[in-house]
């Protein structure tokens, strides 16, 4: 009786920790994270680099919206 219960607590925590690691601690990080990644090797400029650092890396990598006439 003892091997089968160690047994199923055991599966439970590998369970546990498998969904916290590879869906639960992702979409938290995704939505709470730091700030996005910039290639150093980009071609924008010093504006476009601080710009795409303040928003997550969920929104998106849309450059149309801050185009200016400059």
């Amino acid at each position: 009786i003892f091997e089968i219960y160690y047994f199923r607590v055991w599966v439970a925590l590998v369970l546990w920790a498998s969904t916290h690691a590879l869906i639960l601690l992702p979409v938290l990080l995704s939505l709470f994270g730091g700030r996005g990644y910039v290639d150093p090797e980009s071609e924008g400029g010093l504006e476009q680099d601080l710009r795409r650092r303040q928003y997550p890396a969920l929104l998106g990598d849309d450059d149309e919206e801050y185009d200016s006439d400059d």
